[in-house]
């Protein structure tokens, strides 16, 4: 459990654990699961929203403690219940890739899977609150009504009501976003 993985001291770390040999996994990052957490919740984008500190974490999720260890732990926890699960693998991939990055373990091939992660969880996607409607129907909804444009999603991510939708091509965006509000 790390606040960031791309920080300089982290890559440090990263990059003698590479030179004996290791590969370091299993991290979670608390300000990038915050940053999933505002972008379920608000469409912000997780690559581009400023960083936010732990103290200003705690404060946002009305966690109180006075030693920094246990701050960091009372976050992890709350962001481990509340992240819905394909959040939780998002944030494992991000960070794998950022610390193969960090480490300089086969760089040109992390920082490939760095930007293909990013296609595919922000840049090709959409993010979608059902503002009316029952959210149990969200997803036959969305589906229909991209269906009824001629075109594709790779990938949809429906928790409560808000949806992640991953478009088979980027300009597909657009045509989702053209026709406006989606009524069911």
């Amino acid at each position: 459990m790390v606040a960031r993985v791309d920080l300089e001291n982290v890559h440090a770390a990263l990059r003698l654990s590479a030179d004996v040999g290791l590969r370091p996994c299993g991290f979670f990052e608390l300000v990038t699961a915050f940053k999933i957490f505002d972008f379920w919740h608000h469409g912000q984008s997780i690559y581009q929203t400023t960083s936010v500190s732990v103290r200003d974490l705690m404060a946002k999720f009305g966690l109180r403690m006075d030693v920094k260890l246990e701050n960091f732990l009372h976050i992890y926890l709350h962001l481990r219940e509340v992240l819905p699960a394909e959040f939780l693998e998002f944030l494992s991939a991000k960070a794998q890739v950022d610390a193969d990055v960090g480490a300089q373990l086969n760089l040109s091939e992390a920082k490939e899977a760095r930007r293909q992660l990013r296609l595919h969880f922000e840049t090709n996607s959409l993010h979608i609150e059902c503002e009316r409607g029952p959210p149990s129907r969200l997803r036959q909804t969305l589906e229909k009504y991209i269906h009824s444009r001629g075109l594709e999603h790779k990938r949809m991510i429906v928790v409560g009501r808000y949806a992640i939708v991953e478009m088979a091509y980027h300009g597909d965006i657009f045509a989702v976003t053209r026709y406006g509000t989606v009524a069911y």
